[in-house]
């Protein structure tokens, strides 16, 4: 016999044995109907009537209550009439299914009293003398027979009910049970008919699962999805799969997809019972993730393929960024660490940080922009210089402006010649988006042996000898020794009590007076900054001064030097020193520092000094690290009233050229040229050379350190305009100060 025939006999069988089983049923079926109806056409149907005449009974006495409280609305009065409807026609139900039950027609009689007290009530509030109390006396009527008569005889009507329900569900189980046992008696031979059955419908169980996951199976994922079998055919691909593989090879099948020796994988999962694995691998540049979820009862695996191309680049450059910077592609600090613990035992090494000068005020006052790619051109060139060197070593970008470069000492003057290669570097000028720069070097080195420290340590004592260089004011490369470290921890704690100074009001100024050449007339003075710290004592400026400024906090603490000294000078003002100068210092820190000139406005409009009692003295090296932005911002200072005076001049690299240009009144000749005068021939004329040119300029000229009565005779036959020294007054107090102003009082004692 074929399959089908076969299907069809065993279909037969079943349904004689069918038969037999329900005509032996019959009976009990009939009993069970007969019960059944009469728990479902008459008990259960009265115990929904009842439970629903109860719900009506309560809405009833609130629709008389609702009536009493608004007798004179219509609605009130259909809601009443509505509810006696609705309750006559529910109990008229009952009387049909209960034709004999007493406590339905009870229920008449007690209905029948309500609707006289209902009746009562609504005669009671007609007309316009409405009888309330006789009103509110029915209306009670109505509530106690609802609650104390009625509810309690729906509630034991219910019950009954109820009661009634569960003993005929009870019989309809017993006969249900016999009928079972009938059932049982032909179970054996329908369970033997329903495994041959299960035998021969085992093959369309297995379509029907198969199409049903194929229902399931995300067609429309955007990840290829294949199925395949144990022999490694694919039996079906959903479109992201053709897609992608039109974009990765237009003439493959989608087996291509899979990875090479793939049936052999999928029949090691069977053998293993492996259900889930993932695979890795690469097609034509792209790089592939599959899941494999292998179905042992259908034999056959669902795969998963995800292109992680993308992915895995993105990793690969969180891995390049983890040890590398984006900016400059060099290595980072942490790159730095991973090199120096592999550096060969034994062998020594040198560590070099190198920073530029003035980077930060090129940044500040031309943008961070131009900042970067002067640091990329900075990196350049070192890179370029290091490479086509014969140094074995490699160069480190660490943060801000520094690098770090690690070099093998194989011989002993590789450290010179490596640090006059790094010089070499900076006698160049760098560029940077068309702006061009000439940057000063300071390195700081520490000569090591591998495991000699670790790289945080090497790094720390590199930054202790560069701190050493950056406070040389010059170009400078320093070696690392020990009292580096102490001084450096000395440098630490001093800035922490800087940091809290004017708060504690720990800084006051001192006005050493300025006088004019030919006469010793008074014309000012320059405010000059003093520290006495509660846990330092007195602090020399020549101590905390240039740490101010490498720190930071010169740029606030100027500030505060700038509003006591127009607040001084307003005071004097107002007390009739109308025409006498307050010189201030302004730092370069201070002068790139963006919004400076709107603080420098700010303190003026607080204060309200008058601008032209402020002079502001500028080195001529906070200048020259950016000469155009100087110029603008020099010209906007000026523009403000304030008096502009050239500080140290001679000491620095002002251009001729550009000094013409600078919006300058006055040039302050640095004491170095002083000293040694008048034997010093050469300094006599240096200083004779400046006066010429300031005459030439037109600028007045102010010279600094004046301590005797020669170098002032000097200084008159040169015709020098104003002076400033020891000879004249040491700094003083604001006390002497106005002593010295207003009783022109002549070389007072002076103040440290």
């Amino acid at each position: 016999m074929t399959y089908r025939i076969r299907l069809w006999a065993l279909l037969a069988a079943t349904l004689a044995l069918s038969l037999i089983i329900a005509l032996s049923s019959v009976r009990s079926g009939r009993l069970v109907d007969e019960a059944t109806r009469v728990m479902v056409d008459e008990r259960m149907l009265g115990l929904d009537l009842v439970s629903q005449l109860d719900a009506f009974v309560v809405e009833h006495e609130r629709a008389y209550y609702r009536y009493y409280a608004t007798a004179f609305e219509v609605g009130a009065k259909l809601d009443v009439s509505a509810q006696r409807d609705a309750i006559a026609q529910l109990i008229g139900h009952l009387h049909n299914i209960l034709p004999d039950e007493p406590r339905v027609k009870t229920l008449d009689s007690l209905f029948a009293r309500i609707y006289m007290y209902g009746d009562g009530l609504r005669e009671s509030l007609k007309g316009p003398d409405r009888d309330w109390d006789l009103a509110r006396e029915n209306l009670k009527m109505v509530s106690d027979l609802d609650r104390a008569e009625i509810a309690p005889l729906l509630a034991s009507l219910e019950t009954d009910l109820r009661s009634a329900v569960v003993e005929s569900g009870e019989f309809t189980l017993s006969q249900a049970q016999s009928a079972t046992q009938q059932v049982l008696i032909f179970a054996g031979l329908v369970i033997l008919v329903g495994a041959l059955i299960a035998i021969y419908v085992e093959r369309f169980v297995k379509e029907s699962a198969e199409r049903r996951r194929l229902a399931e199976f995300p067609a429309r994922n955007p990840d290829p999805v294949l199925t395949v079998d144990l022999k490694g055919r694919v039996t079906y691909a959903n479109a992201a799969s053709l897609n992608f593989l039109e974009r990765l090879d237009p003439n493959a099948e989608p087996a291509a997809l899979l990875p090479a020796g793939f049936g052999a994988e999928l029949k090691q999962m069977a053998g293993q019972g492996d259900a889930v694995k993932l695979l890795t691998y690469e097609r034509n540049g792209h790089a592939l993730e599959t899941n494999v979820h292998f179905i042992r009862e259908l034999e056959l695996a669902h795969v998963h393929i995800k292109d992680v191309t993308e992915r895995n680049r993105a990793q690969d450059r969180l891995r390049y960024l983890a040890e590398f910077d984006d900016l400059t592609g060099l290595g980072n600090r942490r790159g730095l660490s991973r090199y120096a613990s592999n550096l060969t035992p034994g062998q020594r090494y040198v560590l070099a940080i190198i920073e530029p000068a003035g980077f930060q005020r090129i940044t500040a006052s031309i943008g961070f922009e131009v900042g970067d790619a002067l640091i990329n051109d900075i990196a350049t060139k070192l890179r370029t210089r290091l490479d086509a060197s014969d140094f074995s070593c490699r160069l480190f970008y660490l943060e801000g402006a520094q690098f770090c470069v690690v070099a093998s000492l194989d011989t002993p003057t590789l450290v010179d010649d490596l640090l006059k290669m790094i010089g070499t570097v900076f006698d160049l000028r760098f560029d940077a988006l068309g702006a061009s720069f000439h940057l000063a070097q300071r390195v700081g080195f520490r000569i090591f042996e591998h495991q000699q420290a670790d790289t945080e340590t090497l790094l720390r004592n590199a930054t202790a000898a560069l701190r050493v260089a950056i406070d040389g004011n010059g170009a400078a490369q320093i070696e690392f020794d020990e009292r580096m470290e102490d001084d450096f921890k000395a440098a630490l704690e001093l800035e922490t009590e800087l940091r809290s100074a004017i708060e504690l009001g720990e800084l006051r100024l001192v006005y050493q007076p300025q006088c004019a050449v030919v006469d010793q007339r008074l014309i000012g003075f320059e405010s000059l900054l003093r520290w006495r710290s509660g846990a330092l004592g007195d602090v020399s400026p020549a101590r905390f001064i240039p740490l101010a400024e490498t720190s930071g906090l010169i740029v606030s603490i100027g500030l505060w030097v700038l509003e006591q000294a127009c607040e001084q000078a307003m005071r004097w003002q107002q007390s009739g020193a109308e025409h006498f100068r307050i010189a201030v210092n302004v730092s370069p820190r201070q002068l790139a520092e963006p919004g400076f000139i709107e603080s420098v406005e700010d303190v003026l409009s607080r204060t309200g000094v008058n601008p032209s009692l402020i002079q502001l003295e500028i080195t001529e090296s906070a200048i020259m690290d950016n000469i155009d932005s100087a110029i603008a911002i020099l010209e906007e200072l000026a523009a403000l009233g304030l008096d502009i005076a050239l500080d140290d001049f001679g000491t620095g690299q002002a251009s001729l050229s550009y000094l013409k240009s600078l919006p300058v009144n006055k040039l302050k000749i640095d004491q170095s040229f002083l000293r040694g005068v008048p034997e010093d021939s050469a300094g006599i004329a240096i200083l004779r050379s400046i006066m010429e040119l300031g005459r030439q300029l037109n600028l007045a000229l102010i010279a600094e350190g004046v301590e005797s009565q020669a170098q002032l005779a000097l200084l008159q036959e040169l015709k020098c305009d104003f002076l400033q020294g020891y000879w004249y007054a040491r700094p003083l107090s604001v006390e002497d100060a106005e002593s010295f102003l207003f009783k022109d009082t002549v070389r007072p004692d002076p103040v440290s």
